[in-house]
């Protein structure tokens, strides 16, 4: 017997436990689950598309310093805007070939565990910006809106001190401000889940595995 596939998403900012959870969450589970990053981050993607690899190539020989020369402002400016284009291209191919790639999963039964996700990540950066956007960022936030939700979303949060101790690779000011990020995000979404983390990890498998074991027995197959 197994349990009605699903997709569900753990967003939250850095420190919050997501890959924490995500690898340990499929033991927890009725239903066989497949975990996929679905992060900002280029580097982390698995899988990745072909084109994505040798962008992360060319941009580790072009970013060596002892070939950057002295340029304009303007040039500067220009090369800048290059890369962020190039970057968003990439993104966008990432996010829809990802996409694709569940959909697959979830086709032959298996759900879903997304660790992190591009919408909630990007909400307040490319969808609801407060600062003028470039028009490649502006192209990324409609498609963003297009982007099929997952079933369930979990956010893992915690008080920046706390983040900040289990990963200190920024402040707690930034921290908080990421995490107030996801915070409002889950105000305005009835459907996005508040999970404190700091009760300790098992206490936080123990209530998402039981929520999610509970709505898929409701399509039990045998």
């Amino acid at each position: 017997m197994s349990g009605k596939p699903f997709t569900v998403a753990l967003v939250g900012a850095d420190g919050a436990g997501k890959s924490t959870v995500a690898r340990a969450l499929p033991g927890r589970l009725d239903t066989p689950c497949r975990v996929m990053y679905l992060g900002v981050n280029l580097e982390e993607q698995a899988p990745m598309l072909p084109s994505t690899k040798l962008f992360l190539k060319w941009k580790g020989r072009s970013s060596r310093p002892d070939l950057v020369l002295p340029v304009s402002a303007a040039r500067r400016e220009s090369k800048a805007s290059l890369r962020g284009l190039v970057r968003t291209a990439m993104v966008i191919s990432e996010e829809w070939y990802h996409l694709l790639v569940s959909r697959m999963w979830f086709r032959d039964g298996v759900g879903v565990i997304f660790d992190r996700h591009f919408v909630a990540d990007y909400y307040y950066h490319h969808i609801e910006a407060s600062r003028p956007l470039p028009w490649y960022e502006r192209l990324h936030g409609r498609l963003l809106r297009l982007y099929p939700p997952p079933d369930y979303t979990f956010c893992l949060d915690a008080p920046a001190e706390v983040l900040y101790e289990r990963k200190p690779e920024s402040d707690t000011a930034f921290l908080e401000q990421r995490r107030m990020e996801y915070v409002r995000l889950a105000e305005r979404d009835p459907t996005v889940r508040m999970i404190d983390t700091t009760e300790g990890l098992d206490a936080v498998l123990q209530t998402i595995a039981t929520e999610l074991n509970s709505v898929s027995s409701e399509g039990t197959v045998a």
